[in-house]
């Protein structure tokens, strides 16, 4: 193992007791919280649930104090009303994705905030028609946080109603990491309304509105390293109202769409949005965003497979009634400019935090780095009421014409070039630096950075190769682009990066967002596989590629793969409409391979059919596999042929006719059960960090070595290429 690392300085970090005497300056009892928890740490307690039902875990809570550990057993448990607590500062933590696994509709978790926010509630699973299922909620005008909910997926299939798998309602702040949203519900994932409930004076969100803005800071709810992947058609991220406040950062989002609500009637809009660093795969879907209120800043983020690959901004007053429309007439909330009719909206996009209406600050939502993927006016909806005026009266960027009066922007598409004097809060966020036992660590774990201007990149390899990094460097700063160039040694090939970087592209550019970790892996050739088919002719049959008969006959029919041409490349592919055909990979050695990575690409020419590709195939000896395979209507997912699969083992990746589909499987054998992590994704698009499936058999039919291969079901064309199979050392 080579490891180069570039060392690591952060500048001006503020001390326990600053940090202290500058939170008290915003609220006292923020101090007491804080302080309470790292005192209660020196005698907190476990509190082992009975089960996982609800009554224990009740039960449970009820005798927990702040710091004390709630520790829900695995099993399956089926919740009709939710475990509740207000103003406690524990732990409430399972045994893990798909080990505690709560089930049923509605709450799971109602938890009032009002004074006391430091919680954690970790590593479960919510599955059933519709969820709510997690509720935290902060009554009075007073912030609070240090909240962090994490390592929970949320697993929903109604399509009749709206599933919100995390409601925050008020202000108070934390973090949710490491979470999966799936499911073919409709989805808001995570739902934000800053408004008080129980102040009389503030009910709708003025009290968020009128706090500073503070981009780059923890004063939001972060939404880090979650996986959303969707199948239905509402699929929405988040949503923000009220003048609600979020960070979107590092995650995955399949079918995804982010919103803000504009100002309606009382109501007003969501405040603040900072979104970057994350990956957007559209599938088809329209658009990425829908934001229409506020502020914030748009960048580094990788948008492919939209209708619309752009970030859409509108304003709903500009076009409708939601409430008065935004045109003049407005006396008591809009800024009412001569000749602008109306300009500036109340919350409209590009207005900034403060206590007066009419005068709200100016603020322009920036976006930079986002590849060709750019802040645009939603035009359908310009369109839906004559004007004027019009989103393009009240939204402007740079060089429009006629401006606002003096040259005022509300957003700005700014290239390459960040947003100036901004710089993105601390990543990880400090609340995810938590001890093994769920507690959180001494109060260093809560402080700020002031600044973060030098950042490191650590790169390893794994096997026999070398890394060239350009430039190489001791630190370096946000934004900057660093090159990375995999050399393998001889006889070794380059077989894929890991880290803070996916895919096998080589070299590969690198953009600094904060500290990275990089490990380029290298495999022996002798001992890999690799084909793409362009050495044979059209109706050729690659060397040692075997195929069998219909409905998984295992009797040779070496009539039904073949090399073709599609598009001008040679490809490995069948137009049977047979039932579960295959071809085997049967050369030296292939019956015994275990511990390894399968990529290829593969394109179905009518979805309503079946592709796939088989691993640890036993053929010739039985008919056993396991499988990744679309089917039908479905997205592509782990079906296994003679043993079982548990966990995630599906991807949310629906494929569409006639494009090409990259995945990646990997497959080990780690003695007492087989692991199987999966991922597919659009060709031509950067391939997820995260792995989509997350599966595992511990059955005794388990399969632990065998071949590989392709499946193919019924209707239409099916072709496959660029394949590689790559030994993975644990």
């Amino acid at each position: 193992m080579l490891l180069l690392h570039l060392s690591h300085r952060i500048k001006d970090r503020e001390s326990y007791f600053s940090l202290m005497k500058r939170v008290k300056a915003q609220s006292t009892f923020i101090v007491l919280a804080i302080t309470l928890l790292w005192i209660s740490n020196v005698s907190a307690a476990t509190i082992n649930a009975t089960s996982c039902s609800q009554a224990h875990v009740q039960a449970a809570v009820n005798s927990a104090s702040d710091g004390d550990i709630v520790s829900i057993p695995s099993g399956t448990c089926a919740w009709t009303t939710a475990v509740g607590w207000t103003d406690k500062n524990i732990s409430v933590v399972g045994a893990g994705i798909g080990n505690t696994v709560i089930t049923g509709d509605g709450s799971r978790f109602s938890i009032k905030a009002n004074t006391k926010a430091s919680f954690r509630v970790s590593g479960m699973t919510f599955s059933g028609n519709t969820g709510d299922s997690i509720l935290v909620q902060n009554d009075l005008a007073a912030p609070t946080k240090g909240w962090r909910i994490d390592n929970i997926r949320f697993h929903y299939s109604s399509t009749s109603s709206t599933s919100h798998a995390v409601g925050i309602k008020g202000i108070t702040w934390g973090v949710i990491d490491n979470c999966i949203f799936d499911g073919s519900a409709n989805y808001v994932a995570i739902y934000a309304y800053g408004y008080a409930q129980n102040d009389p004076v503030d009910q709708y969100g003025k009290a968020s509105w009128d706090l500073p803005l503070n981009l780059g800071s923890d004063e939001a709810i972060y939404v880090e390293n979650c996986q959303f992947d969707f199948s239905s058609n509402l699929p929405f991220v988040n949503d923000l109202w009220y003048g609600a406040r979020m960070v979107i950062r590092h995650n995955t989002m399949i079918k995804g769409i982010i919103q803000t609500h504009s100002a309606r009637a009382n109501a007003r809009g969501g405040l603040k949005l900072e979104v970057y660093n994350n990956t957007f795969t559209g599938n088809g879907f329209l658009r990425p965003s829908h934001i229409r209120s506020g502020t914030g800043v748009i960048f580094n983020n990788t948008v492919t497979g939209y209708q619309n690959n752009n970030f859409v901004i509108d304003n709903q007053r500009t076009c409708s009634a939601f409430s008065t429309r935004c045109n003049g007439n407005d006396t008591t909330r809009d800024g009412n400019t001569p000749g602008e009719y109306g300009w500036p909206c109340l919350d409209q996009i590009g207005r900034g935090s403060g206590t007066a209406l009419k005068v709200q600050p100016s603020v322009p939502l920036y976006a930079w780095n986002n590849g060709s993927s750019v802040i645009v006016l939603n035009g359908d909806f310009d369109l839906s009421t004559s004007g004027p005026p019009y989103l393009s009266t009240h939204l402007k960027t740079k060089g429009d014409t006629p401006a606002h009066a003096g040259g005022v922007l509300d957003y700005v598409n700014n290239g390459t070039t960040p947003k100036p004097g901004y710089t993105p809060y601390t990543y990880p966020h400090p609340l995810r630096q938590t001890e093994p036992s769920g507690k959180p660590q001494s109060p260093d774990a809560f402080r700020i950075a002031a600044s973060q201007e030098e950042l490191s990149l650590s790169v390893t390899t794994s096997g026999n190769g070398s890394v060239d990094v350009v430039p190489n460097q001791g630190t370096y700063s946000f934004g900057q682009q660093v090159t990375l160039t995999a050399m393998a040694d001889p006889g070794w090939v380059f077989s894929g990066w890991s880290g803070d970087l996916a895919g096998n592209d080589n070299p590969v550019t690198l953009t600094i967002s904060g500290d990275h970790q990089v490990t380029a892996t290298f495999a022996d050739s002798a001992l890999t596989y690799s084909e793409g088919f362009e050495a044979y002719n059209d109706g050729g049959d690659p060397v040692d590629w075997l195929d069998t008969a219909a409905n998984n006959n295992m009797s040779k029919d070496n009539s039904l793969f073949q090399v073709v041409d599609v598009g001008g490349e040679k490809v490995f592919g069948t137009a049977s409409t047979l039932t579960n055909i295959h071809s085997h990979y049967t050369g030296s050695g292939s019956t015994v391979f275990s511990n390894y990575e399968y990529t290829a690409r593969m394109m179905m020419t009518v979805s309503s059919g079946g592709i796939g590709v088989t691993f640890l195939s036993q053929y010739p000896v039985r008919d056993a596999y396991y499988r990744l395979r679309h089917h039908k209507s479905d997205s592509f997912h782990i079906a296994p042929h003679g043993t079982s699969v548990f966990g995630i083992t599906d991807t949310g990746v629906v494929p569409i006719a006639n494009n090409w589909y990259r995945f990646r499987v990997r497959v080990q054998d780690t003695g007492i059960r087989t692991e199987i992590l999966a991922k597919v994704w659009l060709d031509g698009d950067v391939e997820p960090i995260d792995w989509q499936v997350n599966a595992y058999d511990d059955t005794d039919n388990r399969l632990t070595s065998g071949t590989f291969g392709v499946w193919s079901f019924m209707i239409g064309s099916k072709y496959w290429d660029d394949l590689m199979v790559i030994p993975f050392s644990p």
